[in-house]
Parts: structure tokens; C-alpha cells; sequence
């Protein structure tokens, strides 16, 4: 069946995206209405908002690309600092990035707040007018349509505003990288639906009345569209387009635009907001002439431009408020020529001007009244203003019939000057013309207001005399009786099945309940009108009775419809408009007065047919078809007399019917005036039904006869064919009338009636009617009515009626057949009746006179009315002769009689037992049958009722689960967040640690090339420049340990036990001497190493020799165990980093199980509900299957009875309700026969649809979950997997520093220990690490070139494998051609090269040392040497001398040069990148979880708001209806059947109120 919205849409045949976009309109609609009631926002609120959209609009002009066009800098500037107060991105100067995005995501969910209040109240039934979140809502709309919707659009545009792939305002932020993507998208996207809905609330949220004193009050919102829309387009101008003249034409065209509508178009209504309205357009466009005068002109031309601007904007001001508003070319439109929208305009303007009421705007109207009555050649045009301008909607109304618009404001107009009824009939009419989304808001609000005015008033005070519309609304009422009536029929006859569909019987009856509801809301309408709604009310009782099986609620109304019968003659005409007269019972006709259509008639109803003619050939015929000959010639004389005087005055006339044959009856008529001011009469006529036998002869003043009646054919024998043979006067037939003067008093006289001779003489045949034996006369009481017109005699009409106790001239063929038999189509039996009609035999069946008997009538006369029925004790076989066949198994068997007899007889026997139970059932019925006085209260019971304890429970649990999953993501998500930012910090801390390690070998080789240069070792030429470097190097170096050493104490990072306890315990054994320590925790020990050094870059050269007690500290403890608890320290950060990048995934695995066991129990909870709440509907719909299938057959044909009846138009008006007592015990006899429980299906698998719907549901939600764990754990893997290269390559740094150091300590001091060990053995140790530290960094790197960031591959194939010289210098290496050139290019092939001929210098030095070691003075330094070094003398002793020369060897002096020159840059760069890596990869995996995460809280938001919930409340009211099936159920009916009287009394109380 066809399904409709609230505001009237019909949603039958649409796809599925148009059902969308109908349920969105209805929420708009709805809650849109609900906020305009009652709301006239304050006038300073309105004007206060519009000075700071002035402000915003001006700042177009002004903007921070533009300001500069008006070449006076100081000012532009300042006006666009006062200007950008009221907008955000002139602020961005003074927040960080973080705060705009911040910014940015409150607006989003203030916008996700409106939605969510939109679909909230759109599930509210109750006025909201008043509460809090109405008023929430109003004040976002209201806010974000003014002041706020500029800053708003300007936010979310300067999200995405990137200007060289940098942010605009925040110029060190990258665009389009990590999470800027996200927030741009996410910009984006509610920059679109802000402005969807902007547009939106501007068509819909305004007053569309012409209401002066509301500010909201206009014609349209479009003007404020193209206000919203072209604030969009500028702000991206300004935004992205860089050159001024562009900008300057876009805003030209902008304002000319606006300028041209709001000129045409200012549709404002209170003066105060349209004068504000007038400036702002004015000083706009002012502004953008100025800014393009001093553009093109300034310095050229005249200078000052923006002077100019200033002085102008107060004289502006001052035109627009003296502006007298006279639109002189709206007040001399010609509306026989001008346009609609000019109509339009006119109209409204005057209306402004009326409203407006100061003198000046008196002055303007009084001249438009009298050039327009000058003008005027109309011959009634109006004197007064507001009937002029109903007249012009008029005559536009003749040009325009199929303007919306139009309608839609001539409806205002009626509505002002307070013809609702009118209106109601324009809006409507315009609602058919398919309007636009905003007119079709209007039309649906202002019908609901209308329609809701009407039904809060009383009887008495609605007036639907002039309602046009009253037809279309009892067609309607019809049309849906008929409609419930054919789908009541289709539900008994589906249950007439062998296998009842129960997914269909519930469909069908939900399709009832629908309509249901809107019969009872036209009934409503219908009662509280002044008409005579005496058919409809029999028709509703009628079908109340027979239909819906309210018996009691049926009866009464029938009742009341046999009151409004009897006083109907008195109560006249009650009908409301032209159309009306199809739903009269009484023959109605509507005669027009119009001069060119004068006495035609215009309309008639189906009762007419009493005249003989059908529909079509009375319209447009002159009444005088019907009127005597001898009234003919002067029936419009008649008709203007008549109308003249007192209408509802009734007055006796004569119709003249198709054959010609005359009716007597009453007329009453009435007046009626149509839209287009043309009169009408309405005329009904009441045909006589008397009790004696009467008939009527119309004669003219020359006695001749002109018309008779029919009952003279049977009184009288005459008939026209007498008449119409020759002219009969009357005198020959009643002699007595030579002398009429006896017959003209009041009780008339006894005259003779003579049979003609043409009769007598048998040249007419009437053996039908005359005794030939006898030829009676007969004696009859006569009055004569004189007929007259202006004292002219026309006539007479001569009634006749038959003298008591006398025999009247009857038909002989019909004397004994005076008792009739009629059968009752409805009731399936025969009604015997007395009847004085004895010539129906003859009579056109087209025609109905007036001498059928009324029943009542014949009970006065003690006739009583006998029913007669078929015997059943007739022992006749009617079936003789007849077969039963039946279809079984696609193949026809005939049935013997005998078997069909035999399963009557089992059907019908019952054993004691049965009749026990059903004796007892009925027992306990008559006890309980007042549970339920009425069918109306057992359905506002079950309405009454709350939601079902299911629905109520699953709410609940969806919310918690809603709460559980959001908590579950959030948690997921800052929770890693949080992770990846302790990541991140560990990494940077490694890079700290080891940087720190590298410093603090740097600063042992500053002290050792100290000691080296005060021993000699340096064959220096200027030994103090040379002193004096290492030692600034030496405190800069002291500084760095110093920072960094800080950096990494104040982190809170929680490392590891063995780390904290490091740095609270003394656990590192710190050297004074060889024989003297103290321990000290880690952190002191460092800083005893800093002051140590600091001591020593104090001591002169002479001092600074192994033996000073801080050179031995320093040097010592950074070759021994301080050295060992740095390396110990790094060890711990680095397990850290390993830790915290695989306990993440016990995080994540907790979550999913978490996530899973709830979704799991969900699906759980969710199915077992759907699977209850659909057995509650399929028990409810089994209560019907407990019904007597004979039951189901009566109920099915008293519909069918209803329908036929009432589409032919039949009415027994003489029907007693004591014959429903015939009814109750045939309804009561089909409950005799034995309940045979059906076997039926269910087509309604909705449920399992539900729970497929569920499942999808849960995957979808448990999908982001596993998602986040897989992208989580691939990301953190990737990351662990490159801590072991991370590490090696931060350590080389320092490494290798510390390798060199060892060797030259070896060198200086053979006996001093290395890591507490032996130090040549620690030497052999190093060269073989710094291989193996060479190559697992390269083979780590091969393994992570899959996973590492692509920018850090670059870097590493750069330093590593090619020149590296052209990024070196920034990190403090020489320029790029010295670079290239040490080791003979060798760096240039890259540090790969250049770090193993650094290993190999070192490890070819130990083998120098070999040589030396041990044997004094006998090797020979030059051959040994060969050319590699210049033999010094040192010291004395010839082996220590040899030994310390070994510094001055080319292989160490490159190895020395490369290590401070280019490998500690080379590391420090891979290390930074690396790092920089890291991040980036962080950065991007947390933009991509940011964008999941919030596209999972979106979705999950509406699958909970606007799926999830409205779903259930849809399930609820689904539920409800079915159980308002049961009133479908009589009362009686449900008292009988105790499955159906149990349930009710038991399983409704399943409520949560």
C-alpha cells in the first residue's frame, strides 16, 4: 500500500535513495517547525548580528592579500586588524598550529551536535518548543547563520590553505603530509555539509508570514543563500588566489549580484532589519567601488581613495535611513502586463507600506488608492487598500493558475485579512504543483498550523461556509473508507487460506492501522464543523459496524445520524461549497447567477435521478427543463424573485420530470459565493411522501391541462398519452370546477370525477385500469392553488386526494399482489412489505416518484412488516445432479456427497468434554466481559502503553555497548598515541646517549692532543694557537655533554630497573689514581668527567701530563669503567626502545579480545532479542488463526456488503439495529463450530534479515579493531626490526672515537688498562669490532631496505656509497673540494670506503707497533716506517721514543684527520636522518590511525544515532501496531475466544512505562 511522510510526500514507487531524502525531509521539517514556534528572536540581537556581518563583509576587502591594493598601508592595515577581530584566521598569528586544529574539531562537533539534536527531537512527540535541547538548537542555528558562519568557512578553509607546501599562516608546517592530511579531509568534508546545512536553515528557518514585528519575518531565505554562498566563494578567493585583479573582479561580481537581488528582492519585512539589510548592501558595495577606484587609479589619477571611503560610509548611512522606499515602478505596474514575480513584489511592498504605517508611507498609499481608482475601468474595483490587492491575486490568480508561489502568498494574504479556510484551499492547491524544498516547508507548516488552530477550537466557532476544500475532504474520507474497507477484505481473505501468510496478514494490517489513523483524523476534522455531515456520519456508523465491528461505538453514531434525520428538514442546507452536493442524500442541484450562465445549472448529485435524467443531461442545461410548461416563460423572473427574498425560506413547487409526468416536493435554497466572487444558489428538494393516495393536474387559465403526476395513470386512469392526443380540459372531467371558487378555500371540497369519453369508448386501452362491467366514477377531495406571476392569472393546480373508506380505481392484475417481497442483498434473507405503489410494473425504473409508502408510515397503520426466510425444514435436494470436484495433487477428484456430509456431521460433533471447556470459556467470559468497555479504550490501552521491556533492555545495552566500543577506541588510540610518542622520545634519547658517548671521546682525544702537544708528540709551528683551539674545543665539547647530558635527566621516559638504579646507585668506580677510587652513581660520575675536563682546559700546558691527578681521571675512567657503564647505559635505552616496541602488542591483543567478547555477547543478546520479538508478533498474529473460519467468512462478507452498497450508493435509511440482534446470533452460531488450529507460514523474515544485519555490524566494528592491531603490529615490527641498525649506527660515532683514543694510549702508556684489561688485548679486540661494527651496520641495512623510510634510504646510499662531500660541510666539514680530495679521493666514493680505510690506518699502525714493542732500540724507525713518517725524538729512551712516533704516521694522522673531520659528521648526519625517519613514520602511521579512528567513531556514531536507535524505536512502534491488530478483533468476538481474551488480559502488561 502507499505510504506516506508526515508532510505529504508519497514515497510509493521511489528508490531507495529518494525514501532517504523524504525521511530527511521530515526531520528538517518537523524539528524546523517546532522551532519556529513561538520564536521571534530580539530585534537588538538581529540588528547587533548583522553590524558584525557588516564588519566580516568589509573584510573581504580588506583581506590579508588585499589590504596592500588600497596603497595606504597604515590605514588599509589598521581597518584590517579592527575588521579581523570578528574572524579567526587574522589570529592565527597569535596561536599555534595545534590550537587552530583544535579549533577546528570543536566547531566539527558543534556541527555533529546539531545533527545529533535534529535527530533527537525529530523522535520526540511532545511540543519542544520550550526545552533545552529546542533551545540548544535554536541558538547554534541562530549563531552559526550570522556571526558565526564567516569565521566558521574562513576556519576551514585556512586548514588546507598551504601556500609552497607550507601552511599559510604556520609557515613551518608542511602541508599534506602526516596529520595535516587528515585534518584537511576532515576540513574539507564539514566545510561541505556546514554549508549544506547553512543553506538549508536559510531556506527553511524564517518567518514566511508577513509578520512586520518579527524579525525573522520575509518573503524568502534565497536571499540569504546567495549571502551564505557568496561569502564561500570569497573566502576561497582570498585564500587562494594570489592576484589582486582577479580578487577585485570576483568580489565586483559578488557584490553586483547581491546588490541586483536585494534591490529587486529585499524581502524583509521589519523595517528596521530591511533599512539594515539596505546598509550593509550599500557600504559593501561602496567598499568594492573604492577598492577598485584605488587600484586602477590611486597615484594615478587623485589620491586618497580610502578617505574617500571613510567620508562616504556615513552619508550612506544617512541615504538609506531617509530613503523613502516609494518603488514607484511597483506602484504603477499594470498587473494585466506585468510578470509574477513583479505581482509578487507589488503586492508585498504594499503590504510593507500598509504595515509600516508612518507618514510618509501614508502619503504614498493614499496617491497609489487614487491613481488606482482613477485607472481603474474595472466595474466593482475596490475603494479600500486590502481589497484592491485581493482583487489583484485574483486576476493574477486568472493569468497564473499554476504559480506555487502565487498561491502560496495570496494564502498569507488570506490568512491576514482571517480567511483560514481559503487559505487552507490555496495551500493545498500549491502543494500539488510540485513546489520547491522551501515552499513545500511553508506550505507543510503553515497547513499544520492552520489544521491545528481548527482543531483546538469549538464547534460553535468554525465556520466552513465559504471552505472549498470541505469537499476534497469528505471525498478523502471516502476514498479511505473504501480503501480500509478492500484491505479488510484482503486480511479476512487471507485468512480464509489453507496456509495463511502471517507476514503478510501483519503487513495488511499495519496498512489498516495506518489508514485507520487517518479516518479517525479526518473524523475529527469533520465533527467540529458546522455541516450537516448526516451521510457521512451514517456512512462512518455503517462502516464502524460492518468493517471495523465496533458495535457500540457504531450504533451510537447511528443513532445520532436518525436524530440529525428527523431534525434535518428544520436544520435546512448545511453544505459548505459547490462541490458538496455529492455526499446530500436529497436531490441537490447548484444554479449559477452569472450574468452569462444565468439559471444554468452548474452541478448536480446522483439523488437527482428522482427527475428521470442522467448527470449529463442537466450540466449546463437551463433549469426551465424541469419547470411546467406554464412557468417556463417567466422561470427567471422566478429565480431573481426567489433569490431576492429570504433564502432559507422552503416554499412548494412542482418539478417537471423526464417524461414529462409532475413531482411536488419542497425546495430550500442557499446562497454561495465562489473564490472568483461569483453568486450561486444552491437548491435541494424533499419529495412528498404522503399516506394518502393523492395526485396533481397543473391546468392553465384556459382550463386546459398541462402536466399531471403519475398516481393519476392509477387514481384517475389518465396518463400523458391522453394529453398529449389532444387538449383535455379540465371542466370535461370535473364538471364542478365551472364554479372554482368552492375548491380555492383551504380544506378544499368533494368533487366528481367523470372518466373521459375517449376512455369509455375504448379508443384508448385501459383494461389494465378500468372495470369494463362496471365503469366506476369516482369521488376525491379537491384544493385548488391559483398561479400567479405580477398579478397574472397562469393557472391552477388541482390536488386530488382519495376519499376514506372509498374504493379507488386499482388495477385488476395487480389487486392481489399488494403484499411485496424484497431481497436483502446485505443480510442474505427476504423482507415482506405492504405496498401501495401498484403500478411499479410499469414505471420507468429511471424514475422514483413520490408514492412509495415509507415503512413507518405503514406501521402507523398497524402493517406490520414480516420477514420471511427459506424453510429449512424443506426436505427438497436442490444439489441433485450436482458434483463436487476438488483440485488435490494438480489433478480433479470428484467428491461423493455422502463423505462431504460425514465431515459436517465430525466438524459439528463435539464431545462432552469440548462442551464443557467451551461452556466453562464462556462462563468465564460473561465474568470478564468488562475488562474492556469499548474498542476505543482497548486501543488507547494498548497506545497508552511504553516501550516494550525488550526494546527498553536493548537500548540500554546498545548505549553501554556504544560507550564500551567508543571508550574501547579511544583508549586504543591515545593509548598508542602515547606509545609511539615514548617511542619516539627513546629514539631520540638513544641518539642523545651515544651522542653523548662520542662528545665524551672527543673530548679524551682534546686532553690527550694536550698531553701529546705538552710531551712533544706535535711537531706543531705554533703550539700556542694550537693549545689554545683544542682547549675552546674542549669546553665547547664540555658544553655539549653538558646539554645533552641534561636533555636525557630531564626526561621522564621510564627506561629500565638496571637504568634507574644506575642513577641512584654507586655503582661506577670512578678513578683518582691506579690506587685510589671512589663510587659514584652514573649521573655524578658524569658530571666529576665535566669538571674534571673543565679543570684541565684550566691548567697551562706544562701541567697537563698523565700524572695530573684530572688528565688521569678523565683519561683513565673514559677508557675503563665508566666507559663500560656509558656502554651499559646505552645497552638499557636500547632494550627499552625493544620493549616498548613489542609490549604494544599485548595492548592490542587485550583490546581485541575485549572488543570481541562484547560484539560477540552483542550479537548474542541482539539475536536472542530480534528472535523474541519476533515470536511476540508471530504469537499475536497466531490469535487470529484461532478465529472459526465461518467467522472469518462473515466478516469477509459483511465488507464485502459495506463496499458494494456503498460504491453503488445505496442507503436503507429504514434498517432497524434490532435486526443486528439476527446479526449476533448468526455471528454467534459460526463460534459453534469446532476450532480447527491452521497450519500457516511466515513470509516475514525480516528477523533473520535483522541478525544478518547484526553480524555485518559486528565484522564492520570488530574489523577496526583487528585493522588497528595488524597496521599497529606491522608498524611496530618494522620499527623493532631497524632498532639493531638504529643502534649500531648511533654507536660507530663514539666507537671508533674510542678505538682511536685506546691506540694513542696504548702509545703514550703501555701499562695503563683498558676496560679494565690488558690493553694491547683490547686493542686487538677493537680492530676486530670495528669490522665487524662495519659490516653488520651494512648488512642491517640490507635487511631493513624494505622497511626504512624512503627518504633515509636516499641519505644512506648518499653518505655511504657516494659522494657525500656536497652535505658534509653543513654538519662542520670542510668545503666540498677538500673534502673530495682527502685520502686521494677516496671519501668521494663514499664513507663505505672511507670507514674501512679508517679501520685499516688503525689496524696497519698496531702492526707498526709490533715491530716496536719490546725490542728497544734495535728496529730502524725509517725502515720500519718507509716514508710514512719523519723519526723525532721525543724521550730518551729509544723504544717509548719509537713507540710515541707512531702518532706522527701518515696512516694516523689520516685516520685522525677523517675521524674528526668526516666520519663524526658523516655518523651525526645518518643518525639526525634516521631519527628524522622515525618520526616521519610515526607521524604518518598516527595521521592514517587518526583518519581510521575517526572515521570508525562516525560510523559508529550513526549506526548508533541514526540506524541502531531509530531502528529499535521503529521495532517498538512495529510491535505496538501489530498489537493493535487485535482491535481489529469485535469485542464480542474476543469476550468468546479464550486464547485471544488470555492473552490480552496477560501478556499486554510486558511494559515499561
Amino acid at each position: 500500500m502507499e505510504t506516506k511522510s508526515e508532510y505529504g510526500l508519497s514515497k510509493e514507487g521511489q528508490s531507495s535513495l529518494g525514501k532517504v531524502v523524504v525521511e530527511i525531509k521530515n526531520v528538517l521539517f518537523q524539528v524546523t517547525r517546532q522551532m519556529l514556534i513561538d520564536d521571534d528572536p530580539s530585534l537588538l540581537f538581529t540588528i547587533a548580528s548583522l553590524f558584525i556581518q557588516l564588519f566580516q563583509m568589509t573584510y573581504i576587502c580588506f583581506n590579508r592579500n588585499l589590504y596592500q591594493a588600497w596603497k595606504h598601508d597604515d590605514i588599509a592595515k589598521y581597518v584590517n586588524q579592527i575588521t579581523g577581530y570578528v574572524l579567526l584566521s587574522p589570529q592565527y598569528d597569535q596561536m599555534q598550529y595545534s590550537a587552530m586544529v583544535i579549533l577546528t574539531y570543536l566547531f566539527v562537533g558543534i556541527i555533529a551536535l546539531e545533527i545529533l539534536l535534529y535527530l533527537v527531537l525529530s523522535n520526540r512527540t511532545e511540543k519542544l518548543s520550550k526545552t533545552l535541547p529546542m533551545t540548544m538548537l535554536k541558538s547554534i542555528i541562530n549563531l552559526m547563520l550570522s556571526i558565526l558562519y564567516m569565521p566558521i568557512v574562513d576556519l576551514f578553509i585556512s586548514v588546507w590553505t598551504c601556500k609552497d607546501s607550507y601552511h599559510f599562516s604556520f609557515t613551518n608546517y608542511e602541508c599534506w603530509t602526516g596529520s595535516h592530511t587528515v585534518h584537511s579531509i576532515v576540513a574539507i568534508i564539514f566545510l561541505i555539509i556546514f554549508y549544506i546545512l547553512s543553506a538549508i536553515h536559510s531556506f527553511l528557518y524564517y518567518e514566511a508570514r508577513f509578520i512586520y514585528t518579527n524579525s525573522l519575518s520575509k518573503q524568502s531565505g534565497f536571499d540569504d543563500f546567495i549571502l551564505k554562498t557568496y561569502i564561500v566563494i570569497q573566502v576561497l578567493n582570498y585564500s587562494f588566489i594570489e592576484s589582486q585583479y582577479v580578487q577585485i573582479i570576483l568580489i565586483a561580481f559578488g557584490n553586483i549580484t547581491l546588490y541586483i537581488y536585494n534591490y529587486h528582492q529585499n524581502t524583509h519585512n521589519n523595517l528596521y532589519v530591511y533599512k539594515m539589510w539596505q546598509m550593509i548592501i550599500a557600504i559593501n558595495n561602496w567598499t568594492c567601488i573604492m577598492l577598485a577606484f584605488s587600484k586602477i587609479l590611486e597615484d594615478v589619477i587623485f589620491r586618497g581613495t580610502i578617505y574617500a571611503w571613510l567620508l562616504g560610509i556615513p552619508l550612506l548611512i544617512i541615504i538609506v535611513i531617509q530613503n523613502p522606499e516609494e518603488r514607484i515602478d511597483l506602484l504603477l505596474l499594470d498587473n494585466l502586463k506585468g510578470t509574477i514575480s513583479q505581482i509578487l513584489l507589488q503586492q508585498h511592498h504594499l503590504l510593507r507600506l500598509h504595515n509600516w504605517n508612518s507618514q510618509l508611507f501614508n502619503i504614498i498609499l493614499d496617491g497609489y488608492l487614487k491613481t488606482h481608482n482613477q485607472t481603474c475601468i474595472r466595474p466593482d474595483c475596490g475603494k479600500e487598500l486590502i481589497k484592491i490587492i485581493q482583487q489583484n491575486y485574483l486576476d493574477a490568480s486568472k493569468r497564473f493558475p499554476y504559480d506555487y508561489q502565487l498561491k502560496i502568498r495570496y494564502g498569507f494574504f488570506l490568512l491576514h485579512i482571517g480567511q483560514r479556510q481559503y487559505a487552507l484551499q490555496e495551500f493545498n492547491q500549491a502543494q500539488n504543483l510540485n513546489p520547491t524544498m522551501d515552499y513545500e516547508f511553508v506550505l507543510f507548516r503553515y497547513k499544520k498550523i492552520i489544521e491545528d488552530e481548527m482543531n483546538d477550537q469549538n464547534v460553535e466557532q468554525i465556520d466552513t461556509h465559504n471552505e472549498a476544500m470541505y469537499l476534497n475532504i469528505i471525498k478523502n474520507f471516502q476514498s479511505k473508507i473504501e480503501r480500509v474497507t478492500l484491505i479488510n477484505m484482503d486480511f479476512w481473505s487471507q485468512l480464509q487460506e489453507d496456509y495463511p501468510d502471517l507476514g503478510k496478514l501483519n503487513q495488511i494490517g499495519l496498512n489498516i492501522h495506518n489508514l485507520m489513523n487517518e479516518i479517525d483524523m479526518i473524523w475529527n476534522r469533520l465533527q467540529k464543523t458546522k455541516q450537516n455531515t448526516q451521510k457521512s456520519l451514517k456512512m462512518y456508523s455503517k462502516f464502524m459496524i460492518d468493517v471495523v465491528q465496533d458495535q457500540e461505538y457504531g450504533e451510537l453514531l447511528y443513532e445520532k445520524s436518525r436524530v440529525m434525520d428527523a431534525s434535518y428538514i428544520r436544520k435546512g442546507i448545511q453544505m459548505a461549497s459547490k462541490e458538496e452536493i455529492s455526499m446530500e442524500s436529497l436531490p441537490t442541484m447548484i444554479i449559477s447567477l452569472a450574468q452569462d450562465k444565468f439559471g444554468q445549472i452548474i452541478n448536480l448529485n446522483t439523488a437527482c435521478h428522482v427527475f428521470g435524467y442522467m448527470k449529463n443531461e442537466l450540466v449546463n442545461r437551463k433549469l426551465n427543463v424541469l419547470i411546467p410548461n406554464i412557468f417556463q416563460k417567466a422561470h427567471d423572473q422566478l429565480m431573481k424573485l426567489g433569490f431576492d427574498q429570504k433564502l432559507m425560506k422552503e416554499r412548494s413547487i412542482y418539478v417537471k420530470n423526464k417524461q414529462n409526468y409532475l413531482i411536488p416536493c419542497i425546495i430550500e435554497m442557499k446562497s454561495l459565493t465562489s473564490l472568483d466572487q461569483s453568486v450561486m444558489i444552491i437548491a435541494q428538494f424533499k419529495l412528498f411522501k404522503p399516506y394518502k393516495q393523492t395526485c396533481y393536474i397543473l391546468f392553465d387559465s384556459d382550463d386546459i391541462i398541462d402536466s399531471i403526476s403519475f398516481n393519476c395513470i392509477s387514481l384517475l386512469g389518465l396518463d400523458l398519452r391522453l394529453i398529449q392526443n389532444k387538449k383535455l380540459l379540465v371542466s370535461e372531467i370535473f364538471p364542478q370546477l365551472q364554479d372554482k371558487s368552492e375548491f380555492l378555500i383551504k380544506g378544499g371540497g368533494i368533487i366528481q370525477y367523470k372518466i373521459p369519453e375517449d376512455i369509455m369508448s375504448g379508443q384508448i386501452q385501459s383494461n389494465e385500469y378500468i372495470d369494463e362491467k362496471t365503469k366506476l366514477s369516482q369521488e376525491f377531495i379537491c384544493t385548488l392553488n391559483s398561479v400567479t406571476l405580477n398579478n397574472q392569472q397562469l393557472g391552477y393546480m388541482m390536488k386530488l386526494e382519495q376519499k376514506e373508506n372509498e374504493n379507488r380505481l386499482v388495477p385488476l392484475k395487480k389487486q392481489k399482489s399488494n403484499f411485496q417481497f424484497k431481497y436483502n442483498v446485505g443480510k442474505k434473507i427476504f423482507l415482506g412489505e405492504f405496498s401501495t405503489d401498484q403500478v411499479s410494473a410499469i414505471h420507468d425504473l429511471s424514475s422514483v416518484h413520490d408514492q412509495t409508502v415509507d415503512v413507518s408510515a405503514m406501521s402507523i397503520k398497524n402493517q406490520s412488516i414480516t420477514q420471511v426466510k427459506s424453510s429449512e425444514d424443506q426436505k427438497f435436494d436442490y444439489g441433485e445432479g450436482i458434483k463436487t470436484l476438488q483440485l488435490f495433487q494438480n489433478r480433479i477428484q470428484e467428491i461423493d456427497k455422502e463423505e462431504i456430509m460425514e465431515e459436517f456431521d465430525e466438524e459439528h460433533q463435539q464431545s462432552v468434554f469440548q462442551n464443557n471447556i467451551e461452556q466453562q470459556q464462556e462462563n468465564e467470559s460473561n465474568i470478564n466481559n468488562n475488562i474492556f468497555k469499548s474498542r476505543a479504550s482497548l486501543q488507547e490501552q494498548i497506545k497508552n502503553q511504553g516501550r516494550i521491556s525488550i526494546i527498553q533492555k536493548m537500548i540500554w545495552f546498545t548505549n553501554i555497548l556504544y560507550l564500551v566500543m567508543t571508550s574501547l577506541a579511544f583508549f586504543e588510540f591515545f593509548y598508542l598515541n602515547q606509545q609511539y610518542n615514548e617511542i619516539e622520545e627513546n629514539i631520540n634519547l638513544i641518539g642523545k646517549e651515544n651522542q653523548i658517548h662520542a662528545t665524551l671521546q672527543t673530548i679524551l682525544t682534546n686532553v690527550q692532543n694536550l698531553k701529546m702537544l705538552n710531551l712533544g708528540v706535535w711537531q706543531n709551528a705554533n703550539a700556542s694557537t694550537y693549545e689554545k683551539t683544542q682547549k675552546e674545543a674542549l669546553i665547547k665539547q664540555l658544553n655539549n655533554v653538558q646539554d645533552l647530558n641534561k636533555e636525557v635527566l630531564m626526561s621522564e621516559l621510564k627506561i629500565t630497573d638496571i637504568y634507574s638504579n644506575l642513577k641512584v646507585s654507586d655503582a661506577v668506580k670512578m678513578y683518582f689514581s691506579t690506587s685510589q677510587s671512589q663510587q659514584y652513581d652514573f649521573m655524578e660520575a658524569t658530571q666529576q668527567i665535566i669538571s674534571k675536563g673543565i679543570e684541565v682546559s684550566n691548567l697551562p700546558l706544562r701541567e697537563i701530563t698523565e700524572e695530573q691527578s684530572s688528565v688521569f681521571f678523565v683519561e683513565y675512567n673514559l677508557l675503563n669503567d665508566y666507559w663500560i657503564a656509558l656502554s651499559t647505559v646505552s645497552d638499557q635505552f636500547v632494550l627499552a626502545l625493544d620493549d616498548r616496541t613489542t609490549r604494544q602488542e599485548k595492548v592490542e591483543i587485550i583490546i581485541i579480545t575485549l572488543s570481541a567478547i562484547m560484539l560477540f555477547m552483542s550479537l548474542i543478546i541482539y539475536s536472542i532479542a530480534i528472535i523474541l520479538l519476533a515470536q511476540m508478533r508471530l504469537s499475536i498474529l497466531q490469535l487470529f488463526l484461532d478465529i472459526p473460519e465461518k467467522t472469518v467468512k462473515y466478516f469477509y462478507s459483511k465488507c464485502e456488503n459495506y463496499i458494494s452498497n456503498l460504491q453503488v450508493g445505496e442507503d436503507d435509511e429504514n434498517v432497524s439495529f434490532q435486526e443486528d440482534l439476527e446479526e449476533q446470533a448468526e455471528l454467534n452460531k459460526t463460534l459453534k463450530s469446532r476450532k480447527k488450529k491452521k497450519k500457516f507460514i511466515n513470509s516475514n523474515q525480516n528477523h533473520k534479515d535483522h541478525i544478518l544485519l547484526f553480524v555485518f555490524s559486528v565484522m564492520l566494528l570488530q574489523g577496526y579493531f583487528i585493522f588497528t592491531y595488524f597496521v599497529t603490529q606491522n608498524e611496530l615490527n618494522n620499527m623493532n626490526q631497524q632498532i639493531a641498525e638504529f643502534n649500531i649506527t648511533t654507536r660507530c660515532e663514539g666507537f671508533y672515537r674510542f678505538c682511536d683514543n685506546s691506540e694513542r694510549q696504548l702509545f703514550y702508556n703501555q701499562e695503563i688498562q683498558l676496560l679494565n684489561q690488558k690493553p694491547y688485548e683490547v686493542i686487538k679486540q677493537n680492530v676486530k669490532d670495528m669490522y665487524a661494527y662495519d659490516t653488520s651496520m651494512q648488512q642491517q641495512h640490507a635487511l631493513n631496505i624494505d622497511v626504512q623510510n624512503s627518504d633515509y634510504r636516499s641519505v644512506y646510499d648518499h653518505i655511504m656509497m657516494s659522494d657525500p662531500c656536497d652535505v658534509l660541510p653543513s654538519y662542520g666539514s670542510p668545503d666540498t673540494v677538500t673534502c673530495q680530495a682527502f685520502a686521494r679521493g677516496a671519501l668521494a666514493q663514499g664513507n663505505s670506503i672511507g670507514v674501512a680505510r679508517y679501520i685499516e690506518n688503525l689496524r696497519y699502525i698496531i702492526t707498526i707497533y709490533d715491530k716496536f714493542i719490546g725490542l728497544g732500540s734495535k728496529p730502524n724507525f725509517t725502515t720500519v716506517a718507509r716514508g710514512d713518517a719523519v723519526y723525532f725524538k721525543i724521550v730518551d729512551d729509544p723504544e717509548k721514543n719509537n713507540i710515541l712516533n707512531l702518532n706522527n704516521f701518515n696512516q694516523t694522522k689520516e685516520a685522525r684527520t677523517y675521524q674528526s673531520n668526516y666520519l663524526t659528521p658523516s655518523f651525526r648526519y645518518l643518525t639526525d636522518n634516521m631519527i628524522d625517519g622515525f618520526s616521519s613514520d610515526l607521524s604518518d602511521h598516527v595521521a592514517q590511525k587518526l583518519a581510521v579512528f575517526i572515521v570508525f567513531n562516525v560510523v559508529l556514531f550513526i549506526m548508533q544515532f541514526l540506524i541502531m536507535y531509530p531502528f529499535l524505536l521503529k521495532l517498538n512502534k512495529q510491535i505496538s501496531n501489530t498489537r493493535l491488530l487485535l482491535t481489529m478483533i469485535p469485542l464480542r468476538l474476543i469476550l468468546k475466544i479464550y486464547s485471544i481474551r488470555n492473552f490480552i488480559k496477560n501478556n499486554l502488561t510486558d511494559i515499561q512505562y
